[in-house]
C-alpha cells in the first residue's frame, strides 16, 4: 500500500533548496521510497525512525552557509524524550559525517559538481550537525521528532531505492 508523505519544511537560501518530508504512520514496513520532482539534479537521503508522533510545526530552524560543519539549533528546548533531525545538501560529490554528538544516519554524497549530495543526521539535544569534506556550499533545515515513546532508528538506517529528478542545489 502507499504511504502519504508531508512537508515538514523547506530552506531556499541563495541558490541551495532542501525540501523534508515525513511519514507519520507508515502503513507496512518501508523498503521502497521513490522520489519524483523537476529537476535532473538530486539528492536524497531516507532513514527510518519508530516511535515518532509528530513533527514541530514550531520548532524548526534552516541556514545555509559554505563553512563546515552545517550546524543547526532549534529556536526552543527539547520537550522530554525528543530529537531534532537535520537534513543537509551541498554541492559536488563531498561526502558528509557527524560532527559531535550528532548522529549521521545516511551520506549521500553528489555524482557531481552540480549534483548535490545530502545526509540525515540528529540529536537528543537542541543542536545537530554535519561536516561537510569540501567546503562547499550547503543548505539544512531541522525540526524536532515529537516522541509517543522512545525513539528509535531502524537498525537498517536508511534505504533509497529510487529517485528521478529531485530537489536542486545549483
Amino acid at each position: 500500500s502507499t504511504n502519504t508523505y508531508v512537508q515538514i519544511a523547506t530552506a531556499v537560501l541563495n541558490t541551495e533548496k532542501i525540501t523534508f518530508w515525513g511519514c507519520l504512520s507508515s502503513k507496512s514496513a518501508v523498503t521502497t521510497v521513490t522520489a519524483t520532482f523537476n529537476s535532473s539534479r538530486y539528492g536524497v537521503a531516507v532513514s527510518v525512525y519508530q516511535g515518532v508522533k509528530g513533527f514541530s510545526a514550531t520548532n524548526t530552524n534552516t541556514a545555509t552557509g559554505s563553512a563546515s560543519p552545517a550546524t543547526l539549533t532549534l529556536n526552543t528546548a527539547l520537550e522530554s524524550g525528543n530529537w531534532t533531525l537535520m537534513g543537509a545538501v551541498n554541492k559536488g560529490t563531498a561526502t558528509w559525517s557527524a560532527s559531535a554528538p550528532s548522529n549521521l544516519r545516511d551520506n549521500v554524497p553528489g555524482a557531481g559538481t552540480t549534483t548535490p549530495g545530502a545526509c540525515i543526521v540528529d540529536n537528543t539535544t537542541t543542536t545537530a550537525a554535519a561536516a561537510e569534506s569540501a567546503g562547499n556550499v550547503w543548505a539544512a533545515t531541522a525540526v524536532e521528532l515529537q516522541s509517543a515513546v522512545n525513539i528509535t532508528v531502524s537498525p537498517t538506517g536508511s534505504a533509497i531505492t529510487s529517485a528521478t529528478t529531485a530537489p536542486t542545489v545549483t
